[in-house]
């Protein structure tokens, strides 16, 4: 039975985090579906939206999807393994300073992702802890390792001490052994999450600065070593509230007891879809595996992909996450409209405009392209006009009519934005655009232009790819406007 369980296990996890020989279908939904909702599993919270949020509960709901798209970002980098993944040069343009780390010990090997931030507007100080899912054999070996091992202990001697120790019988808590040795590797970071330019003990500095938290966070493999990385620092004393925790299609980590005993002693938000089996991969092996936190799901539609587990999927889903409930949020008149202007200040005027990128671009995913871009321009320009008009007479008008319409806003640039994702043929492949154009108003002189095209794949989700695009235009706009915003920090 023992080796049936093991190759029901094997099958299941391989078919599910197998990677495509072709592009599959992009994982943004379409604006027509509906936004993510919590269900109820075994031994875990029931999360149930009312049909009209008070302001606390909406400021609750906010703030973890939030959290969650800056982990959904975090995690997706641990996959480069290395600084200059784009995920990481975009949390850098708002201030985040990423140190990828491996770490080596018996025979375990980790790979982590630390990033700092110097303040927050709220004065907090802010850090990530994100640990990289099933990447390589050593990861594999670590998922295979499923038999439990004892848990308790209040220092890193005696976590060791009770792992090894012969399991017990009965109602004991204990947890997956190989999740167990990949955090207690974890345990030998290199730390500066105070930017000071030493090495920080993390209990001590989280003892010592009690505003300080820092986001725990993981997809798969590396969301199972962040719940159970949170759980040993609380066994040391950290205060909860300074680990809140955030998981992507990580199976559970223990025992019915460990739920118990242990399910309410950390903050874990856990997220996946609703095709993610790896979620519930565990029970297959007949082991006692429970499940335990708040849990969130997405809906995944078949008809608009065919993976379920891979965390450029849920980095696109995090990202529509945020911005729905950004709108609920200001139809409930609980968060300010974005304004269309940003007219203090007095660097020079931009006037930008941002539409569809034409007729062949797919409607169902456009619109959230063009909303990520705005946002970052948005944030990326100290003063700026967006101009409006039907969405049709912007579409269709001509670079005198817009040079116009920006003249009589009296700015000194137009910013010609074209955004969308294109089908490649009649192919099963997709790849997002952006256009970038740059003149001055109102001689409409072309400063420059640009065009910067990406392939959706597996590990590259629609986010991701108008990220690359952005990235790439942006790069070339800021050598020919030299007054934009160097650091964004007030806007993340």
């Amino acid at each position: 039975m023992h080796k049936l369980n093991h190759l029901l296990l094997t099958c299941c996890i391989l078919g599910s985090l197998a990677t495509p020989v072709l592009a599959a279908t992009p994982v943004l939904p379409p604006a027509a579906v509906t936004a993510p909702v919590a269900v109820a599993t075994a031994n875990t919270q029931t999360v149930k939206k009312p049909p009209q949020l008070t302001r606390s509960q909406f400021a609750a709901a906010y703030e973890d999807a939030r959290l969650i798209s800056l982990a959904a970002g975090a995690c997706a980098g641990t996959y480069k393994n290395k600084a200059t993944a784009l995920e990481y040069e975009y949390l850098g343009e708002y201030g985040w300073e990423i140190t990828p780390q491996t770490v080596k010990k018996d025979g375990v090997t980790a790979n982590f992702m630390i990033a700092t931030h110097p303040a927050l507007p709220d004065g907090t100080d802010l850090g990530i802890i994100a640990f990289r899912g099933s990447s390589s054999l050593g990861d594999w070996k670590q998922n295979f390792k499923f038999d439990q091992v004892n848990y308790g202990g209040k220092t890193p001697a005696e976590f060791a001490k009770i792992a090894s120790s012969p399991a017990k019988k009965g109602d004991y808590p204990k947890v997956h052994r190989g999740f167990d040795q990949y955090v207690r590797t974890g345990f030998d970071l290199k730390l500066d999450l105070n930017l000071d330019g030493k090495e920080d003990n993390l209990l001590d500095l989280l003892k010592e600065n009690p505003k300080m938290r820092v986001l725990i966070t993981g997809h798969s493999l590396g969301g199972a070593a962040a719940t159970l990385f949170a759980e040993r620092l609380v066994s040391m004393g950290v205060p909860k509230d300074q680990l809140p925790v955030v998981t992507f299609g990580a199976p559970a980590v223990g025992n019915e007891a460990f739920a118990r005993e242990y399910g309410n002693k950390i903050n874990l938000l856990r997220v996946r879809n609703t095709h993610d089996i790896v979620p519930k991969i565990l029970y297959a092996t007949g082991s006692n595996y429970t499940q335990f936190g708040k849990e969130i799901v997405f809906p995944l539609s078949n008809k608009y992909s065919d993976m379920s587990h891979p965390i450029s999927l849920y980095y696109d889903y995090a990202v529509k996450n945020y911005y729905d409930t950004v709108d609920e949020g200001i139809a409930l008149g609980y968060l300010p409209h974005t304004p269309l202007e940003k007219l203090t200040g007095t660097a020079p005027l931009v006037a930008v405009v941002a539409r569809p990128l034409g007729s062949e671009a797919d409607p169902r995913y456009t619109p959230n392209i063009l909303r990520f871009v705005i946002h970052e321009y948005k944030s990326l320009l100290p003063r700026y006009t967006f101009l409006t008009s039907t969405e049709d007479q912007l579409q269709q008008a001509n670079l005198q009519q817009l040079l116009t319409l920006a003249a009589k806003k009296k700015a000194r640039y137009l910013i010609v934005l074209e955004a969308g994702l294109k089908q490649a043929g009649q192919t099963a492949k997709y790849y997002t655009t952006l256009n970038q154009a740059v003149f001055n108003v109102p001689g409409g002189t072309l400063l420059t232009m640009n065009a910067s095209g990406s392939h959706v794949t597996y590990d590259k989700g629609v986010v991701q790819t108008a990220m690359y695009d952005m990235l790439s235009c942006q790069k070339d706009l800021e050598a020919k406007l030299p007054f934009l915003n160097k650091e964004r920090i007030q806007n993340w």
